[in-house]
This record gives structure tokens, sequence and C-alpha cells, in this order.
């Protein structure tokens, strides 16, 4: 299992020049499955299953914000971890509230997985994939 630390050293090594780093999730019944990365279109660096999940909004009331949301790499903290929770700072702000709003989840078990991105190989003739990680 990774500790908390070792997930803020990767997260911190691998977007420390980016300007921000987008989440998608996906909801099993009581679990929840989220994949980040600079465009989750291409791929994701880090993904998250947490089971028996449950969500806070904090300083939102906007449950749409649960599809997708972006933290930005550059504050301090953009996500808090302990043994059975964590929260995103978004960089989503709405006009009543002057905090970025928040999301936090709790769950029995966190699997966290860094992830190995794959683009096509740029040379035709050879085709297959190429590892970037």
């Amino acid at each position: 299992m990774i500790s908390v630390s070792d997930f803020y050293d990767y997260a911190y090594n691998e977007f420390r020049d980016e300007l921000w780093i987008t989440h998608e999730s996906w909801f099993f019944d009581n679990d929840v499955y989220i994949k980040a990365g600079i465009w989750t279109y291409y791929g994701a660096h880090y993904e998250f299953y947490i089971t028996d999940a449950t969500i806070d909004l904090i300083h939102t009331h906007d449950r749409t914000i649960l599809e997708e949301w972006d933290v930005d790499p550059r504050i301090e903290r953009p996500f808090y971890w302990s043994d059975h929770c964590i929260q995103f700072v978004t960089d989503d702000t709405s006009m009543d509230e002057p905090y970025a709003a928040e999301i936090r989840i709790t769950g029995s078990k966190f699997l966290w997985f860094r992830t190995i991105i794959r683009l096509r190989s740029r040379k035709a003739d050879q085709g297959g994939f190429q590892s970037l990680a």
C-alpha cells in the first residue's frame, strides 16, 4: 500500500509545472472510480477506486461538479488524504461563496494506481505503442 507522503511526492513531481489536474468520476452503487491527468481524454496519470464512498461538498451545492473537476497543483495542497478520506480543493468558485469548492470523499478502502500512459508511436511503419512513464 502506498503511503500518503509517497502520493503527495508523486503528484507534486508529476504536476509541478502544469496549470491544472483534471479529475473525472464514475459511480458504481456505493463505490466511486476517479481518474486524473492533465487532460484525461488522453489517459490518466493516477486513479482511485474507493469502496463504500460517502461524498460531502464544501462551499458549493452544485452536485454536477462531481462529474469533472480541476485542481490547481500550484497551490500548497490541492488535495488532502488521510486513512479513509481524500479531499480535493477545486478551482471552481460560485458567486455566493468566497472559497473554492471542495469535494470530500470518505470510504472503507482506497485503491490508488499510478497509470502508465501509452500513445501511438509516431513512426507509422512500426505501429505499436510507446510508454511515456
